[in-house]
């Protein structure tokens, strides 16, 4: 049940809620890419020297850069909540034996592998009769 900002008394009555879901799996990493050709040198130019002028080569292309690592895989989401009640502002007054009854929260998604091994898992849902803010 979800209180938004309200006023609400609750007599005799029974609220259940069901096992969140399970959350979704992380993706795995995708593979490094693959290096660029290096830039061309640059061009020569004069040197004035005290004696003669002489004119200095082009310079050389740079080295092709190398491979990009293996990127990391991405974590499990979290699993789906069991919550009775949500409240925003006052929580239901629960009155004549009314009661809230959940089930377990959905279980984390597991994490995707990478470069460095598996992402971690999600973490579990949240179980509560009641949650207000």
């Amino acid at each position: 049940m979800l209180s938004w900002n309200s006023e609400l008394t609750l007599s005799a009555c029974q609220l259940s809620a069901d096992a969140g879901g399970t959350g979704g799996d992380g993706g795995n990493g995708g593979p490094g890419g693959v290096g660029e050709a290096g830039a061309p040198g640059g061009s020569g130019r004069p040197i004035e020297g005290d004696v003669v002028s002489v004119l200095s080569g082009d310079g050389g292309r740079g080295g092709r850069g190398g491979a990009g690592g293996i990127g990391g895989g991405g974590a499990g989401g979290a699993g789906g909540p069991s919550l009775g009640i949500v409240a925003q502002g006052n929580a239901p007054a629960l009155l004549d034996g009314t009661s809230v009854q959940t089930k377990d929260g959905g279980a984390g998604g597991r994490g995707g592998e990478g470069g460095p091994g598996r992402a971690p898992n999600g973490p579990q849902g949240q179980t509560s009769d009641s949650l207000a803010q």
